[in-house]
């Protein structure tokens, strides 16, 4: 595997289903992808990226181990720091239409860091400071995510692992052609305001669902900056996204989407109810599942839950028959239920909560 070579890449799916027939080529390292050796889906607290680390024997290796850490937390946990690598290469994502380009250019990128780190370099945010200064011409044109991140970089002791610094430091080029696609990104959130404000905003008990129509990727991320509790967001083309905000739902997160992509999964195909109760556990699984194919169940480590029908690696997966009103409703229900849970248990006892 060492003297492999990437000769193309394949960037659709969700990433835990088998490899369709026409994609089963001979002398292929399928990497993520297929339930394959170095695949990492189903495997509990493994990524693909440490798989691949292992079988190279380099695991252990101090200058991995930040590589290794940061995969995990964005893989597994979901999570990820202003201007690091997974920031960025979402960022790309999102503004490239063309996975070839993504691909290609976040294995530049990639492989700048990776080199930052084999190399054991020493980080310069003085010179990535200069980038982005350069860049944006002055510090007042910054957009206030890059202006903070700037300033953290007047330190010269600020670190932030697998970041725009280490890239910075290795590539000043590829960092200013990345400053491009981030600012973009940006502007998209600036831009996110106007879908928000035209969202259905449903009040349930102390919480609160944002449901609305939007393409941008940034209109999850300003309803819950306006105190979102859950979001569902439709697409022009009728993909469903359904995001849940942890700081507001707390321990509660993934009995409710449980819940729901249980009740949504129903719903899609009917025919199911038929199979009840003994089918309950597999509405309720994480991934995907073979008689709802429209719906993907992402569950992190530290409890972070997505409900995804289609997304930007899975535009080919069918939209949902599911009407947003109706979603709404399953979801508004699911957190009052959840809610009078609560109030049982506060209370004491299994009484339905009365209201004066």
């Amino acid at each position: 595997m060492a003297g492999a070579k990437i000769v193309g890449y394949w960037f659709r799916g969700e990433g835990d289903e088998a490899l369709p027939p026409q994609l089963q080529f001979k002398n292929v390292i399928w990497i993520d992808r297929g339930h394959r050796v170095f695949d990492h889906h189903g495997i509990q607290g493994k990524t693909s990226v440490s798989i691949v680390a292992e079988e190279l024997g380099i695991i252990n290796e101090k200058w991995i181990r930040p590589i290794l850490n940061h995969v995990h937390r964005s893989d597994l946990e979901g999570r990820s720091e202003p201007m690091d690598l997974n920031d960025t290469l979402k960022a790309i994502a999102r503004e490239i239409n063309d996975d070839l380009k993504i691909m290609e250019f976040g294995v530049k990128i990639a492989t700048a860091i990776i080199e930052f780190h084999r190399q054991s370099m020493r980080r310069d945010n003085k010179k990535a400071a200069e980038v982005i200064k350069e860049f944006f011409g002055d510090e007042t044109k910054m957009p206030e995510r890059i202006g903070h991140y700037y300033q953290l970089l007047q330190n010269p002791n600020f670190t932030r692992p697998l970041d725009f610094a280490e890239l910075a430091t290795v590539n000043a080029e590829l960092a200013k052609q990345t400053l491009q696609y981030i600012a973009a990104d940006i502007r998209k959130y600036q831009e996110a305001e106007a879908d928000v404000r035209k969202a259905k905003k449903i009040r349930v008990g102390r919480y609160f669902i944002f449901a609305g129509e939007s393409d941008n990727p940034k209109f999850n991320v300003k309803c819950r900056e306006k105190g979102a509790a859950l979001i569902i967001q439709r697409n022009s083309d009728g993909h469903v996204q359904i995001f849940f905000n942890n700081k507001i739902l707390g321990t509660q997160v993934t009995e409710i989407a449980e819940d729901l992509i249980g009740a949504l999964r129903l719903r899609e195909n009917p025919d199911l109810s038929k199979k009840l109760p003994r089918i309950k556990s597999i509405l309720r699984s994480t991934g995907k599942i073979e008689e709802v194919p429209e719906w993907y169940f992402f569950k992190g480590e530290k409890g972070g839950c997505l409900l995804l029908n289609g997304s930007l690696t899975s535009p080919d997966v069918p939209p949902t028959k599911i009407p947003l009103e109706e979603i709404s409703e399953f979801a508004s229900d699911i957190l009052r239920s959840h809610l009078q849970k609560i109030g049982r248990r506060w209370f004491g006892g299994d009484k339905t909560l009365s209201h004066h």
